[in-house]
């Protein structure tokens, strides 16, 4: 049992969520009153409170700023403490913590760091899709016309969410139906000799792809974006890559559509927001009951038995923590807000805040949770060991108690334009690759950034 630190504080829970809530921190020994939950931790926070969690992340997000470094001036973190595709997630972090704070003073360095990013031309499909995701934050916070560094001199620059569908649309370029029947490649290099890089359609390319469908379909209206996603989480239930039990597979080799059957959380954490996300914008009852059966998958499979935490069981061990979880704390917070279901509700609501208890007792009173690691690895810390990772997941964590705990996320979607309206139409292919180029989503890019 964990010893009780020296300060204690009391959570008030309601009397549904302590049911669920009993059996599950009992498990990691931590004390339980007749109608609280005993929490002993540094800092102090009532995990239930908004104001608290939204105090805790205001104090949290300076440690995250405070290590960043571009050495190529790139709008990426320096490789060797953390990988490419991660930055697009760093970026997220940022500007989902703006929707519902209300603190402004991030942005403008956010976005001048952004903006030199050659965001669109990565190697991997997902990679692109983890940048697309923060814009896509951004372009639901600040609105659909909004620039991106708007501060900077001229007003050239592109929009919020044109980065994001010019991504959605080089993501969906990689659509082929001519070897097991469709899906994204993981690489978006077709001439590669790399076995990997040419074979291979991954499950997290496509599942990012359905996750920014939804919400580009929120801002647009444009119903191609529906047809898009029911195509291609069609095909990934067809292909066994989603099985009856709901365990998502990370992808399959198309020189024989064998299953690779590795499983990580954040496949689930794309398909689960993506879902939610079309259901609270559609009203239709099948996404939500997809999104229920996966969130019942996730805690099957993704919550440790013995602490009730989520933890990722096959992430390996080269980066702690694995950056998994990161998206998938915002996807349980996203199905929390949409669903009706009391019982998912408390069912999130306690994994979250269990997690949070985890986590949060290795940060410091003022919310540095940026630990050391000994001895130094070779890579993804500083020199001396700090583990800026450790601070991500500290205000991934944050950011989704805080929507779970009732703040209200500014999202400028009021307008919606007609279908059609907004961004180019895309229709589907019915052999090979889907019928525009590459080079014709970068023509129209390149036109956006001139």
């Amino acid at each position: 049992m964990r010893p009780a630190a020296k300060t204690e504080k009391i959570i008030e829970t309601e009397s549904l969520e302590l049911m669920f809530t009993r059996s599950i921190l009992t498990a990691v020994g931590l004390s339980l009153a007749t109608s609280s939950v005993v929490v002993a931790q540094a800092p102090v926070i009532d995990l239930t409170s908004k104001e608290a969690v939204v105090t805790a992340a205001t104090n949290a997000i300076p440690f995250l700023k405070k290590f960043y470094s571009s050495p190529g001036q790139d709008g990426a973190w320096d490789q060797n403490l953390m990988q490419w595709h991660e930055t697009g997630i760093y970026w997220e972090l940022f500007y989902a913590y703006a929707s519902y704070s209300k603190d402004s003073s991030y942005n403008d360095w956010i976005d001048s760091e952004m903006l030199p990013c050659d965001c669109w031309g990565g190697r991997w499909n997902d990679d692109i899709g983890w940048w697309a995701l923060a814009t896509m934050t951004a372009a639901e916070h600040f609105g659909k016309d909004a620039i991106i560094a708007p501060s900077l001199p001229g007003n050239s620059n592109p929009k919020y969410i044109d980065a994001t569908h010019m991504t959605y649309l080089e993501m969906l370029d990689q659509w082929d139906t001519s070897k097991c029947n469709g899906g994204m490649y993981w690489s978006r290099n077709r001439n590669s000799n790399i076995e990997n890089q040419l074979y291979y359609k991954s499950t997290i390319s496509n599942a990012q792809h359905l996750d920014l469908g939804a919400r580009l379909y929120v801002l647009t209206g444009d119903k191609k974006f529906i047809e898009w996603f029911d195509r291609v989480y069609a095909w990934l239930k067809s292909s066994n890559l989603i099985t009856s039990t709901y365990s998502v597979y990370d992808g399959l080799d198309t020189r024989n559509c064998e299953i690779n059957q590795a499983q990580f959380s954040y496949h689930s954490s794309e398909l689960i927001n993506g879902l939610a996300v079309m259901y609270k914008a559609t009203n239709n009852a099948e996404y939500l009951t997809e999104a229920h059966n996966h969130f019942n998958h996730v805690a099957s499979f993704f919550v440790n038995n013995a602490t009730g935490v989520l933890y990722d069981p096959q992430a390996g061990e080269d980066k702690t923590p694995s950056g998994f979880l990161w998206s998938l704390y915002r996807a349980l917070a996203t199905l929390y807000t949409v669903t009706p279901d009391e019982n998912v509700k408390t069912q999130i609501a306690t994994i979250l805040r269990t997690s949070a208890t985890a986590n949060f007792k290795t940060c410091t009173s003022d919310w540095n949770c940026i630990t050391k690691v000994s001895p130094v690895p070779a890579k993804y810390t500083l020199p001396d060991g700090s583990n800026v990772r450790a601070q991500m997941e500290t205000v991934a964590i944050l950011n989704a108690l805080a929507v779970v705990n009732g703040v209200t996320v500014e999202k400028n979607v009021a307008q919606v334009v007609a279908s059609g309206g907004g961004v180019a139409a895309v229709e589907p292919s019915d052999s090979g690759v889907v019928a525009f180029g590459a080079s014709a989503v970068l023509l129209v890019l390149s036109s956006l950034l001139l």
